[in-house]
């Protein structure tokens, strides 16, 4: 019955569970991986690489306990028709190897999601992209949780 709610005595069905819980973020939130030597804009809140392989990150910021169950990074469609994205969680205090949560094509959804509960206390959280190339531009990202 989580679905639904009991309203008097009539059962009605809780749209708001449909898809769970959402978290997005803008282009603003990417940034170059090597900022002091790529070449980026920030143009209409998309960002757009102005040469050949430059990678982006975006921090990724959840509840505590939370469980993930869709990822999406979209673009333009240039970088929709050739990039990746993936989704990483990392140790916070040793750094170590990356664990891969999520990855797809750029605008296509991930739902088989792998180490799937958010822990706060042990990791961090970022998406990453493939070096895209001059004139693919990131809109943003989207990740659907419980």
């Amino acid at each position: 019955m989580a679905d639904q709610l009991i309203q008097g005595t009539t059962l009605i069905e809780d749209k708001r569970s449909e898809f769970g819980k959402t978290w997005s973020c803008s282009a603003n939130n990417f940034t170059s991986a090597y900022p002091d030597v790529d070449d980026v804009q920030f143009i209409g809140g998309s960002v757009e690489a102005s040469e050949d392989g430059k990678f982006f990150l975006a921090n990724v910021s959840l509840p505590h306990g939370a469980t993930v169950t869709a990822v999406v990074v979209n673009g333009n469609a240039a970088f929709e028709a050739g990039e990746t994205w993936t989704m990483y969680k990392v140790n916070r205090v040793t750094f170590a190897a990356g664990i891969i949560m999520a990855s797809g094509a750029g605008g296509v959804e991930d739902t088989s999601i792998s180490n799937e509960k958010i822990d706060n206390e042990t990791y961090i959280y970022y998406l990453s992209t493939s070096g895209i190339d001059t004139n693919d531009r990131i809109y943003g990202a989207r990740i659907r949780y419980e």
